[in-house]
Parts: C-alpha cells; structure tokens; sequence
C-alpha cells in the first residue's frame, strides 16, 4: 500500500502541510517496502486554477491508495473517490512521520466528502 502525506518540507520530520493541489512536497510511503520517496509539488503550486485536480491525477498515476492532508476541493475529491483513494485527515502541528503513525494506528479520521473550493 502507498500512504501520500503532503509536506511543507522534503523532510519526515517537519510538518504535514494542510494543502493538497498547493503543498511543496508529497512524501509517498509504501508499506510494502519499507521505504518512502519525495515528490516536488512546485509544477502545481504556481497554477492559477486547477491545482487539485492536477494533483489528484498525478497521485492517481502514482499508485496512491491512501492521502493525508488538510483538505481536499470537489474536482479533486471527485478525482480520488472515482480511483478508490481513501482520503484522512491529517494534522498540520504534526510531523509527516507522525501523521503516518497516527494513520498506521488507526487515530486519524477519513474524510468522506469534499471541503471547500480553493482559489
């Protein structure tokens, strides 16, 4: 399984970043391996519109099964919720590791419909 967590630094042990189509980084996490890899957001960060959809597309193409973050738009919840992407709520005073852990003992809660537009 692959657990993406957005980050606001290329770092586990810094803050989950609360954004999804807006954050720096995405940490990806797969359990199966034990081993996890950063993937530079900056492409999405400087869209005008659409940042959330291109985002879910690419964690689509990615192999993701599970998202951690704040929040998450319509169009990118419609994106994830069509290609079975589980979506938790993370929190942002935690560290990416944390919210990992947090996610591996069941403590984070899944988010089941879309927050706000962001513009």
């Amino acid at each position: 399984m692959k657990i993406l967590v957005t980050a606001l630094k290329d770092d586990v042990n810094e803050k989950m970043d609360p954004r999804f189509g807006r954050a720096r980084y995405w940490y990806v996490y797969d359990t199966e391996k034990n081993e996890g890899y950063f993937i530079d957001n900056s492409k999405n960060m400087s869209l005008d519109h659409g940042a959330g959809i291109q985002a879910a597309t690419s964690i689509v193409d990615e192999g993701v099964d599970v998202l951690i973050t704040g929040s998450v738009g319509p169009k990118a919840f419609s994106v994830l919720e069509a290609n079975n992407i589980r979506i938790f709520k993370g929190y942002a005073d935690l560290s990416v590791k944390e919210n990992i852990e947090g996610f591996n003992k069941d403590e984070l809660e899944e988010i089941q419909s879309a927050g706000k537009p962001h513009i």
